[in-house]
């Protein structure tokens, strides 16, 4: 009567994740800010909110290669899953800086023929003629990224850019400036929206 029960959570030891640096990329660890360096460009991510041991370690598998090792220590099966989250922000870094990101979108259009104008080299796009709205429409890309017309493919936009973060970030704006309102979406089809997630060497327009 009157006695407490406290439920153990198990600990596991260490969670670890490798992830293979490519032959053609360098990377720089400082206080679990990364910096990565690719032909594409450059990249630098702060994930200093991530409680996870992070260093550069040789191969175990290629002989003279290197991996980025992440480990977290001591965790509950609520923690673990953050290594993996880790790798694959490793993965998408050395992804962006070798092959680089490339989003394509599309403009719905059922009646108003929409207007846009590419201007400042690509760094912003401007939407005119929503809907028949009056009012101009102006997304400026997120650093690093760039927008251009699709070459075969009328109303067709290519965003590209070496952070994926950016790139999607970018096309979500877009996405979300020219919205419909307070109408049915299944009815009222009118907007951008991505077609297609693809990298820029994959190069079959």
């Amino acid at each position: 009567e009157g006695s407490i029960h406290y439920q153990m959570e198990m600990k596991y030891l260490n969670t670890t994740a490798k992830v293979p640096i490519p032959d053609n990329v360098t990377i720089k660890i400082k206080s679990r800010v990364i910096t990565v360096k690719g032909p594409k460009g450059e990249v630098v991510k702060d994930i200093s909110h991530m409680p996870l041991d992070i260093k550069i370690v040789d191969s175990e598998k290629e002989e003279g290669k290197k991996e980025v090792s992440i480990t977290r220590w001591f965790s509950n099966y609520r923690g673990r899953p953050l290594v993996k989250t880790c790798a694959g922000v490793f993965k998408n870094m050395f992804a962006g800086v070798t092959r680089g990101f490339r989003y394509k979108m599309r403009c719905v259009t059922a009646h108003f023929p929409l207007k846009i104008q590419i201007a400042k080299g690509g760094e912003s796009v401007e939407f005119k003629n929503f809907l028949g709205g009056a009012q101009a429409k102006v997304v400026v890309m997120k650093p690093g990224v760039t927008i251009k017309m699709g070459p075969k493919i009328k109303d067709e936009l290519v965003i590209e850019g070496v952070d994926v973060d950016y790139v999607s970030q970018t096309a979500a704006l877009i996405n979300q400036c020219v919205n419909v309102g307070n109408k049915d979406v299944r009815k009222f089809f009118d907007g951008i929206y991505v077609s297609e997630k693809t990298f820029q060497d994959e190069d079959a327009e």
